[in-house]
């Protein structure tokens, strides 16, 4: 018996020449009459009795004419045993390479965000994972990312040496996953953003964080932006993930830190690099170092009134007046007082909250 490696067998599954069998039993009509009604050689009408051969489109009408299921019937039963067998030689040729190649995978990661689930089988699961990778081979992870990547601007700390191929590929796909299906009608509107900034900075003052989040999702929604909270794979130094296609953006930042803070630095990072028309079909950001981190320090912050914090002595109230100075929660001055080292990173923590995302 021909096992596959899930315990499935190739003699378990029918093939449409045993219900072509049983017709012409049921009819009384040979395979010398069928072949001459059909006008087909008898070897072939065995060939596929004895299911070495399938149905043809072409045999399929001409048994139409012959015995009573149309020709759909047998074009369909071909096509439902060709995928099944296609589906055992799939799992047959899973390769040990491909194994090893599932195994660079964040695959705990993945699990745990919901994108794959544990199958307790080694082959089922590298199966669901190409589903989520949309590869049909994990073999051509590299390939296709080296592919991928040259239509991809990407801006990479100084600090980053080396990117771990595998997490970049799956971080990407989540980030597709989540935006490239959303219905939006609205097209890019460039100053509809720059008038709707103060709007989403008065979102951070939100009691409930994941509300603050719903809210600049909807307002980025009406400026044509796909927006969402992607969370980041361990050791993978990415900030934010911008997508044009038909003057539709698709936008996604992760979570810097685990606190508020970060969150609306790096929202506000990269609607710096959306304001400064950025012409790439697809834009990857790993750094901390270009014009749109000024822009996310001064548009949350006004630099007046910044000055002003520091000149007149940091404290909580002075924190809280700033904060309300430029309409954004307390934490995002905290966070801007402990990055320019103003202030110890663990000094006045309370004023700054964890936020989880979805």
């Amino acid at each position: 018996m021909a096992e596959t490696q899930i315990g499935l067998s190739t003699e378990f599954i029918s093939h449409p020449g045993d219900t072509l069998l049983e017709l012409l039993e049921q009819y009384n009509i040979s395979q010398k009459e069928l072949a001459l009604k059909t006008q087909t050689s008898e070897t072939q009408i065995n060939l596929i009795i004895n299911g070495k051969k399938g149905i043809s489109v072409q045999f399929a009408k001409k048994l139409e004419n012959v015995l009573k299921p149309k020709a759909s019937f047998w074009i369909n039963r071909q096509n439902i045993y060709d995928e099944k067998m296609e589906s055992i030689r799939i799992r047959e040729n899973i390769t040990d390479e491909e194994k090893k190649a599932y195994k660079c995978f964040p695959i705990k990661n993945l699990i745990a965000l919901g994108y794959l689930e544990d199958k307790r089988n080694e082959i089922e699961n590298i199966l669901t994972l190409r589903k989520f990778a949309s590869l049909s081979n994990l073999l051509q992870t590299k390939e296709v990312l080296a592919c991928v990547l040259p239509k991809i601007a990407f801006r990479m700390d100084k600090t980053c040496k080396s990117i771990d191929h595998y997490k970049l590929y799956s971080w990407l796909r989540i980030c597709q996953i989540q935006t490239d299906f959303i219905s939006n009608p609205n097209e890019f509107d460039l100053n509809k953003l720059k008038s709707s900034l103060n709007e989403i900075k008065k979102c951070s003052n939100t009691d409930n964080i994941q509300e603050s989040i719903d809210k600049v999702t909807n307002i980025l929604y009406q400026c044509g932006i796909n927006y969402r909270v992607v969370e980041s794979l361990p050791s993978l130094p990415v900030k934010g993930y911008i997508k044009t296609v038909n003057n539709k953006i698709s936008l996604c930042t992760t979570i810097r830190g685990k606190f508020e803070d970060g969150f609306w630095f790096t929202l506000f990072h990269e609607l710096g690099h959306l304001l400064s028309k950025r012409n790439d079909s697809a834009f990857v950001d790993l750094s901390d170092e270009d014009n749109a981190n000024d822009f996310a320090r001064n548009r949350l912050i006004s630099e007046s009134s910044y000055k002003d914090l520091i000149t007149s002595g940091i404290n909580e109230q002075s924190i809280k007046r700033c904060a309300i100075k430029n309409d954004i929660c307390p934490a995002i001055v905290v966070g801007r007082l402990q990055n320019d080292k103003k202030i110890k990173y663990s000094e006045y923590n309370y004023l700054r909250r964890k936020i989880i995302s979805n």
